[in-house]
């Protein structure tokens, strides 16, 4: 399966830990109404070269390990987006550029999540309190 698209009006509200975990996966759109991508979600997506989020988005956080060692080259976060824990994008190694939106919700995010990858965050955080 290389594509998963939901219905536009999708209800779903967290993708579930380790989901799509060694998929073939290489694009996917997220619904709007998602509020959490748990644990190792998209783990050992290798070939998962695109990921989008749409400006309705509700996405809060993004669990430990949900994207490790995936393909994409760059992501823009949606601007309600408050928590990426630990090793979130860990082995991201072709992930170049990682954009959140000037205006944008940011509490936390964990100083491994990008463990290992070689993205540039391009942000300005008017609310991060903390990187730990």
């Amino acid at each position: 399966m290389k594509r998963i698209e939901f219905e536009k009006d999708s209800e779903l509200k967290v993708i579930l830990k380790a989901a799509f975990e060694s998929y073939g996966l290489q694009q996917i759109s997220i619904p709007d109404k998602v509020t959490r991508i748990e644990n190792r979600t998209f783990f050992e997506c290798a070939h998962m070269k695109c990921i989008e989020f749409t400006e309705k988005s509700e996405l809060k956080s993004i669990g430990k390990y949900a994207f490790v060692h995936n393909a994409f080259g760059g992501i823009v976060l949606p601007s309600k987006l408050q928590f990426i824990e630990k090793f979130a994008f860990m082995r991201c190694q072709q992930l170049q550029i990682l954009e959140i939106p000037e205006k944008n919700e940011v509490k936390y995010i964990h100083e491994d999540a990008f463990h290992c990858s070689n993205a540039m965050i391009v942000f300005g955080p008017p609310g991060l309190e903390s990187v730990y």
